[in-house]
């Protein structure tokens, strides 16, 4: 969001972080407060940015409560569903991101867990007509007459005007597998996600940083000895089982402590076979720690 403020010539400062709760939702309560201290100051609070599904967690906002203090503050309510918008797609998990109908505007990235080649994402708008800010005309590509008679052309609903038919790919994707098999697809890789959770829950050494709301699960190892650099064994950990060929392992930082994380995007892969990863990565940090 900073990025995008400060692009839009507004200013990092115009950006106000909302407190989260503790699985990294935002807080209504919070948010509120923030709405009336920016009014309070004679300030316009002019857009809400939700998230379904965050990047490192999966965890998905209280979405029916910000689209209805946005509507109160009278902002533009924007969802980054880039991850969690997959959630359509499941019959068993879609509740999950009630009140995303809300939105004004909205983000997907098919190639997350719509399994597709980067790039092919899709912005979406509640009404149609909001493109408008956006549509020009020129006769060499668009011009007017087209529209007249009715040639469809996706330059006025794009930023960019030179760009490859990304949405074919994703087409012939729903085409082959259908939307039943794609859910069940999504629903298998919260499944193995929520599988390897609770592994680690059980698995001495092994802390569990957050419970996973979607297919990412992120943990770290602590060390038994005292005096041992815990972030420094996690990161060590991570390249050993990359130099080895044994798996490769995402991170991030959680709490200002080295975290690992798992981004279960292979709903092929059996609950033994991550049993037996959650093993070797004991395992090969149990090394690291003695030597």
């Amino acid at each position: 969001m900073e990025k995008a403020a400060s692009q839009l010539g507004l200013g990092t400062d115009a950006v106000l972080r909302i407190a989260v709760d503790a699985h990294y939702r935002m807080n209504p309560a919070a948010l509120d407060a923030s709405l009336a201290a920016a009014r309070a100051a004679g300030l316009l609070p002019m857009a809400i940015i939700a998230t379904a599904g965050n990047t490192d967690f999966g965890s998905i906002d209280p979405l029916p409560e910000i689209a209805s203090l946005a509507q109160s503050a009278a902002a533009w309510l924007h969802v980054d569903a880039a991850y969690g918008g997959a959630l359509l797609f499941s019959a068993h998990h879609r509740a999950r991101i009630a009140g995303i109908e809300a939105a004004d505007s909205l983000g997907l990235d098919f190639h997350k867990l719509f399994w597709q080649p980067i790039p092919c994402s899709a912005f979406l708008l509640r009404d149609p007509r909001h493109f408008d800010s956006i549509k020009l005309y020129a006769d060499y590509l668009n011009p007017e007459l087209h529209q007249d008679a009715g040639i469809p052309n996706l330059v006025t609903t794009s930023l960019l005007t030179t760009r490859r038919f990304d949405a074919l790919k994703l087409w012939i994707s729903f085409q082959t597998l259908g939307r039943a098999q794609l859910g069940s697809m999504i629903d298998r890789t919260i499944e193995l996600a929520e599988h390897a959770a609770a592994v680690i829950r059980k698995t001495p050494k092994l802390e569990l940083m957050c419970d996973p709301q979607l297919s990412t699960v992120v943990f770290r190892y602590v060390p038994s000895r005292p005096g041992k650099d815990s972030d420094l064994i996690n990161a060590t950990l991570r390249q050993r089982l990359f130099d080895r060929g044994l798996a490769v392992i995402g991170h991030t930082r959680v709490r200002n402590s080295q975290c690992l994380k798992f981004t279960c995007m292979n709903p092929t892969i059996a609950n033994s076979q991550m049993e037996d990863l959650i093993r070797t990565i004991t395992d090969e940090a149990a090394e690291i720690e003695a030597g």
